[in-house]
């Protein structure tokens, strides 16, 4: 998979940890962090495959409207991704120089063995592209909210603002809810470059407990490492449990990194995982 994929991938793991981890501390009494603690934080890890596919789900739909006109690249692959059903229409906005999108299922269409129901719309500007959905279901999951990404050029690299909007996705488990935010900026260089995210969620979890995660230092990921992140750290909370606080350490490239609640540390060590160069 691409290094870009994996990073937009694993933003969202930060928003998940916040799902079971932590929470605001009782500044009178705090009792040390015991096993169940840490293990609330680091089972949250495992949420990491989920958060995968939603955050290649919503960059792939954020394309739908390409690979609908293009029909993918074979018929096959256009029933697999759903782009050989539904109504695709769109309308030019000359003044605000902006075109829209409305892929249309209806109340419901069957492409392959997938059902699919409601509208996805693009936005498409000449640096913001948004989607929304309406009523859109895929399957046994649903996805509401609004996902806006913009682009700009920047020396020696790019930067890629993105901002959740009453975001919500459902399957057979529950709901997950958030908005907030993430910037994501490459730097090049003469050996390799680097990413470096930052941003802010808040939400509500499957159990409609709160949370947040908060980056306080920029996540770094270097383009020669094949692990995602080397430095920066983040605060994640949620109620009910203790704040947590993840390092991914000051720049070695290793899949390990620190989450600290209640000042004790423990060190977590990631599945390695192959990336395509």
């Amino acid at each position: 998979m691409k290094k870009t994929s994996i990073l937009f991938r694993f933003c969202f793991t930060l928003v998940l940890i916040g799902f079971l981890a932590s929470c605001k501390k009782d500044e009178e009494t705090v009792a040390p962090a015991t096993d169940a603690d840490f293990a609330k934080a680091e089972a949250s890890l495992n949420l990491t495959y989920e958060t995968e596919d939603l955050t290649l789900w919503l960059d792939q739909l954020m394309n739908s409207d390409r690979r609908f006109a293009a029909r993918v690249s074979s018929e096959a692959e256009a029933i697999k991704e759903g782009m050989g059903c539904g109504n695709m229409s769109y309308t030019e906005d000359e003044e605000k120089g902006t075109t829209t999108f409305t892929l249309d299922y209806g109340t419901g269409v069957t492409c392959g063995e997938v059902a699919y129901k409601g509208k996805i719309r693009i936005v498409r500007g000449e640096a913001t592209n948004t989607i929304s959905f309406e009523d859109y279901e895929q399957g046994d999951r649903k996805l509401s909210g609004q996902y806006d990404v913009t682009f700009s050029e920047e020396e020696n690299g790019w930067k890629r603002d993105r901002v959740f909007t009453s975001m919500s996705y459902t399957d057979a488990r529950g709901t997950l809810r958030w908005n907030g935010t993430r910037s994501m900026r490459w730097i090049g260089g003469e050996e390799g470059g680097r990413f470096e995210i930052t941003g802010n969620l808040l939400g509500t979890d499957r159990g409609g407990l709160t949370f947040s995660s908060n980056i306080t230092a920029p996540l770094v990921s270097l383009s020669n490492c094949d692990y995602r992140f080397v430095s920066g750290s983040a605060l994640v909370r949620s109620e009910r449990h203790p704040d947590a606080t993840v390092n991914f350490g000051e720049g070695a490239c290793d899949n390990t990194f620190t989450v600290t609640i209640k000042g004790t540390s423990r060190t977590v060590t990631l599945q390695a995982k192959e990336v395509e160069k």
